[in-house]
């Protein structure tokens, strides 16, 4: 059980680091929704809505269909901290965590999301290191 609540922790760590390549926080409200560090989740919404209205503006139902993807994915990470020991039902978790990954990144467009955020951390103690 302590592997499965491993593999819930995990998947919201993704959506969190996610959500902070795809929408930085902010600490003023984005179209009436908190955005800061902790919703991670409104975060996703708010490039969801922002990539759909300005690359497809006549798709408007998508938003909330992936929004609602968005939201089941991470109701089940939640689950599997407490609850979710299914390992086929886990492996298809994963599976719709990938689809969706792609589906939003394929949202953006070339050269608008840092390259190098995720070795951002090693960049900077690089750069101190030269010191």
């Amino acid at each position: 059980e302590e592997d499965y609540a491993h593999v819930g922790l995990s998947a919201r760590r993704y959506f969190e680091q996610l959500a902070d390549v795809v929408f930085p926080s902010r600490k003023e409200p984005y179209n009436g929704r908190k955005v800061g560090n902790a919703e991670y989740r409104n975060r996703i919404w708010a490039f969801i809505s922002d990539s759909i209205i300005q690359n497809l503006p006549n798709e408007s139902v998508k938003i909330e269909k992936l929004g609602k993807e968005v939201d089941r994915l991470i109701e089940e990470a939640n689950s599997a901290l407490h609850s979710m020991s299914d390992k086929r039902k886990i492996l298809e978790f994963f599976i719709d965590i990938a689809k969706l990954s792609i589906l939003l990144l394929s949202l953006t467009k070339p050269n608008e999301l840092d390259p190098y955020y995720a070795y951002q951390n090693k960049l900077v103690d690089f750069v101190e290191k030269l010191k």
